[in-house]
């Protein structure tokens, strides 16, 4: 009972989180706000921000039980994964303007992205934020990081599935002659 009443309102938070993230950014939310993009960008983001942190620094306030034994072999590895999610967060960023992205920028023209990293995978931003978290869990492997990760995996999927879905609206045929040629997180290989 105490490890549902310990990690079960921190399952919740990732749940409100999700459901926020999700319902904020419908374009029916966006109508109805009735803000600019760029202000409506800046409001999305300042939101989800200040509720990733909320959640992280509640989960940094829970004793921490490890599952694995703490040692610097999974430093190294952790460090690992998470450096190429890192790496491929640039590359992706190097396709599209990170400036326009937090909202600091009005995004001049919205087309579909092909190139860069974006030919071997569709979804090069979850797939980082994929081998990031993988990446914390191995680097300190304590339950309250698995929880954290089980949370932040099964929304990047379910996102991922919702931006397909929009995706495909906003780019129609283009979009579909794309995703039958770029895998969707698991990106292609080089050679």
């Amino acid at each position: 009972m105490e490890i549902i009443q310990k990690y079960g309102l921190l399952v919740f938070a990732w749940l409100a989180f999700g459901f926020l993230h999700s319902v904020l950014s419908s374009k029916i939310v966006k109508e109805r706000l009735g803000l600019s993009d760029l202000n409506y960008r800046r409001l999305f983001n300042l939101q989800s921000l200040v509720l990733l942190l909320a959640i992280l620094f509640y989960g940094g306030t829970l004793e921490p039980a490890y599952f694995l034994e703490d040692v610097k072999a999974n430093k190294a590895i952790g460090l690992m994964f998470a450096t190429f999610g890192y790496l491929l967060f640039k590359l992706a960023f190097k396709e599209m303007s990170l400036a326009s992205f937090l909202g600091f920028k009005i995004e001049e023209s919205l087309e579909l992205i092909t190139t860069g990293i974006y030919a071997r995978v569709r979804h090069p931003l979850y797939t980082a934020t994929i081998l990031i978290v993988i990446g914390f869990v191995i680097f300190t492997p304590s339950y309250t990081n698995v929880v954290h990760a089980i949370c932040v995996l099964l929304y990047v999927i379910v996102g991922a599935l919702f931006e397909e879905r929009r995706l495909e609206q906003l780019f129609g045929n283009a979009y579909t002659r794309y995703k039958k040629k770029t895998p969707f997180l698991i990106p292609r290989p080089v050679w």
